[in-house]
């Protein structure tokens, strides 16, 4: 859960920090310097360096698909990754994608206002992992939108700043018993979280996908890929088909139903050759354009299947 979207944000907010202490406290010694902050600067400039090279490299390899090229390079997704304007200014939307964690933000709010009110010795510690947890979705505000669960991540910053509370506020009482429930309610705090909020997405709901799966691997050869449609972030059916597939993002669905035509000419490459339209039950959407449209290309149909949780069409592309 501490990925680039959590983390480097909070990383790189901790090296601003660092400046502006050398800032404050410079020497001119070159050496004591290079000494002192050599090897933040140095790690700073290699994990920057290898970052961008990366998203370079990705992009050329991007670009030799119709559907990456068009779809899921870097300069396509700055709105899907950081968001637009709107989203940022819009107060009603950050209460929406903080519902997760809202009680934790609550509470490191409260620890670090509480620091200084009681003065407390880590109170700058406190206030800062508490500014730090808000940098990183107000950088990738729209992920934090799409993905509800980065806010999990956050809940890492959120216990640090109420952890270094607690630890502060016991250093000012010798009271075992005290002590003992201040740290017992740092951990209620996280089980009312997890209970309340995630244990009920940890239950097994992709049996379903299970049974699909291993359907297709009767209709699809090994040497084929599927291209899948409603199912972006499960790899379930890749998994228990044991077939390779290249799964839609749903953000780009629409443009697929609307532009059916061209994306099938595309995709048709020769080991590309089935598609694969999956319909959560509780999330139902209207395909029907869709399968009109794919049936008008002369697609021909190898499975259609009902469960309690999803339908599934699986189309064979003929080789042009």
């Amino acid at each position: 859960m501490i990925k680039i979207t959590t983390f480097y944000p909070f990383l790189i907010s901790i090296g601003f920090y660092t400046f502006y202490n050398f800032i404050l406290n410079f020497e001119p010694n070159i050496i004591k310097i290079f000494k002192k902050y050599g090897f933040i600067i140095l790690g700073f400039i290699i994990s920057i360096s290898i970052g961008y090279v990366w998203v370079l490299y990705t992009d050329l390899l991007k670009s030799q698909s119709y559907i990456s090229n068009n779809l899921i390079t870097s300069s396509k997704l700055n709105d899907w990754n950081f968001g637009t304007f709107s989203q940022k200014s819009d107060i009603f939307f950050w209460v929406q994608i903080n519902k997760n964690s809202l009680n934790f933000l609550i509470y490191s709010i409260s620890a670090s206002i509480l620091a200084y009110c009681l003065n407390l010795n880590h109170k700058k510690f406190i206030l800062t992992s508490t500014i730090f947890s808000l940098i990183t979705f107000i950088t990738f505000t729209n992920l934090y939108q799409v993905h509800d669960y980065y806010n999990v991540a956050l809940v890492f910053f959120y216990s640090a700043s109420v952890g270094l509370f607690f630890v502060s506020l016991t250093d000012k009482t010798k009271n075992i018993w005290l002590k003992t429930l201040f740290i017992l309610s740092i951990f209620a705090l996280n089980f009312i979280t997890y209970f309340d909020r995630y244990q009920k997405f940890v239950l097994d709901t992709s049996s379903d996908l299970k049974i699909i799966s291993e359907l297709i691997q009767n209709k699809v050869k090994k040497t084929e890929i599927i291209f899948v449609v409603g199912m972006d972030w499960d790899s379930t059916i890749p998994f228990y088909s044991k077939r390779k597939c290249v799964c839609l993002p749903f953000k780009f669905e629409k443009e697929f139903k609307e532009n059916t035509n061209l994306f099938c000419d595309k995709l048709n490459t020769g080991k590309l050759q089935n598609l694969l339209i999956i319909n959560n039950k509780s999330f139902p959407k209207d395909n029907s354009l869709l399968i009109k449209n794919v049936t008008k290309l002369g697609l021909k149909k190898t499975l259609q299947l009902n469960t309690n949780q999803r339908s599934a069409t699986l189309f064979h592309m003929p080789i042009n």
